[in-house]
């Protein structure tokens, strides 16, 4: 196994976690650390879901490049547990951002939709948006942007 990549077992771990540590990183490499609810999909035990605002740094920063850093933590952010490297990606498919939602609100319930209320209560424009993240996946474009998703969470690009 390669230094620093997860094994299944820290991916089911990070998913049983009620929030993780999500790091993002600014194009000038520097990380940034926010606490974030979590959620395994239910299809794929590997891939972790996270809502956030669609104007949110961490989500302008995965606009940008794929490279994150998840480490369970608690709701202040206080670390604890290893940190696992990883990509993440705005979640641009519908069916996929369904399934995503269903997880998050199967796993916090009430939480989650009074969460939801609250941030539609506060922003104007930009909504939600989900990301999808895979502990241990190198980012396989060096953390560059992926332009489908910035697309996607823009509005901009062709509409299918």
């Amino acid at each position: 196994m390669i230094a620093g990549m997860a094994t299944s077992n820290q991916d089911v771990a990070l998913g049983d976690e009620q929030f993780v540590a999500l790091t993002t990183y600014k194009r000038s490499g520097d990380g940034v650390t926010t606490p974030v609810w979590v959620a395994p999909a239910p299809r794929d035990p590997g891939t972790l879901y996270v809502v956030t605002g669609a104007a949110t740094g961490k989500a302008k920063r995965l606009r940008n490049g794929s490279r994150v850093r998840i480490q369970p933590c608690g709701r202040t952010g206080t670390l604890r547990g290893v940190p696992v490297e990883g990509s993440g990606r705005i979640v641009a498919d519908a069916t996929e951002r369904s399934v995503a939602e269903a997880a998050l609100r199967g796993k916090y319930g009430f939480q989650y939709r009074l969460s939801g209320l609250a941030t539609r209560l506060r922003r104007k424009g930009g909504g939600q948006v989900f990301l999808a993240l895979v502990p241990g996946e190198r980012a396989a474009d060096g953390g560059a942007p992926d332009a489908e998703a910035r697309d996607a969470a823009t509005g901009s690009g062709e509409q299918a």
